[in-house]
């Protein structure tokens, strides 16, 4: 990310310029920009296993105790 006033490069997260301290723009972030799609299907086909093995856990806890 450049800085308009004096055109020193700056890191993509930067609020302020390193060399001048003026506000740099930011793009537009949401959610969707931040996060890859691709990376958030994979982790929320693991959470959705995971939920699953914890509630067949749970039901055969329940047909042994009965």
């Amino acid at each position: 990310m450049r800085c308009e006033k004096c055109k020193t490069e700056n890191n993509d997260g930067s609020i302020y310029c390193r060399k001048c301290g003026t506000p740099l723009k930011r793009k537009n972030l949401n959610h969707a920009n931040i996060i890859p799609k691709e990376n958030n299907k994979q982790d929320n086909t693991i959470y959705y296993l995971i939920t699953i093995i914890i509630i067949q856990i749970a039901i055969i806890i329940l047909l042994l105790l009965h």
